[in-house]
Parts: C-alpha cells; structure tokens; sequence
C-alpha cells in the first residue's frame, strides 16, 4: 500500500524532531557537573573546622555514663 506523500513528510517532521530530542536531551545531561560538595577543598576546611567545634562542645562535659547504666525495656527480663 502506498502512503500519501503528506503522511510521509509528517512521519519523517516526526523522526527528525525526536531525534533532536534524544540530542538535546544527551546535551543537557552531558553539561551537568557530578562532582559532590566533599570535592570542593572549602567544603572539606568548612566541614574539618564544624567538626572541630562541635568536638569541642562535646568535650566540655567531664561527665560520663556509668558501664553499668543502660536504658532497658520496661518489660525486659
């Protein structure tokens, strides 16, 4: 059977239009950066430096929890 030449052409607009599609899309991923903040050498000064602090925070406190002391269930055996 033979199609109609308009049927055709809308068929090949059709292709074409997807296929620039797939290469757009390709594009538009491609450029995107994968690199993750841990990369970056301020987000590992900034991070070193909050840990730090926080270190110091947490040390303040002399106190400890006794070995013997945990929390249990109420209704452990």
């Amino acid at each position: 059977m033979i199609e109609p030449l308009y049927s055709l052409h809308q068929k090949r607009q059709r292709e074409l239009h997807r296929r620039q599609q797939r290469i757009d899309f390709a594009l538009r991923q491609e450029t995107q950066s994968t690199t993750t903040a841990s990369d970056s050498i301020t987000f590992q000064n900034g991070h070193h430096t909050s840990m730090v602090d926080a270190l110091k925070e947490v040390r303040k406190n002399k106190s400890t929890i006794p070995d013997g002391m945990y929390l249990r269930p109420e209704n452990n055996r």
